[in-house]
């Protein structure tokens, strides 16, 4: 995996990012610096049906589902988390463990902490392993032309599946996002989590 190093130069040392990583983070500052768009909620109501729709035409027998808490201008969840909830399905959210993992545990919205980025998490002790989940719905800062995913930089996600050892077929994972997201050409590596399933405002992606 590529990692920032540092060397003296000078008495000094001087951070070197490799070439991989700048393109990473030259993608990831263009597409933030767009901002909320104007009829966001909108927009999100129709990538959500997109989902929903979905679910119910190819998905059956789900209990438990891993959903994900919007920062910033991620793709709010709220219809989702009502289909799941009318269903009976168990709505489970990531819990930051420390700089480096993430483990997911049930929501309760009644007892919410915020965490070092402001994000809410779950106090629940209730914790599945990724691969007894049914369905994954997961945020991106950008999706590449193979559906490689680029988030905030922290890998959490990445290091997740990785230990995982979920197949190709189960759980079932999939990030909701808008066009202006979507990237032309790549810029995935070996380490980042590849999504099969995308879904924007005006289009549904499957990768191979």
């Amino acid at each position: 995996e590529l990692s920032v190093q540092e060397i003296a130069h000078g008495g000094d040392l001087v951070l070197i990012m490799p070439p991989q990583l700048m393109i990473k983070d030259k993608i990831r500052q263009s597409i933030l610096q767009r901002g909320p768009l104007p009829n966001k909620n909108k927009l999100d109501c129709i990538i959500q049906k997109k989902l929903i729709d979905f679910i119910n035409l190819n998905i059956s027998n789900i209990s438990k589902a891993l959903l994900y808490m919007p920062y910033k201008n991620e793709v709010n969840l709220d219809l989702t988390k009502q289909f799941f909830k009318k269903k009976d399905i168990s709505i489970y959210i990531p819990k930051i463990i420390n700089n480096s993992t993430i483990a997911f545990n049930l929501m309760d919205e009644h007892n919410f902490v915020k965490n070092k980025y402001g994000i809410p998490e779950s106090t629940s002790t209730d914790f599945l392993e990724l691969s007894s989940f049914d369905i994954v719905v997961v945020p991106y800062v950008a999706i590449d032309s193979l559906g490689a995913r680029l988030g905030y930089g922290g890998g959490y996600y990445d290091k997740a599946f990785a230990k995982s050892g979920c197949n190709k077929l189960t759980p079932f994972v999939c990030g909701l996002g808008y066009d202006y997201q979507q990237v032309d050409g790549t810029f995935g590596e070996i380490h980042d989590l590849k999504l099969k399933h995308v879904f924007t405002e005006t289009s549904y992606f499957k990768y191979e």
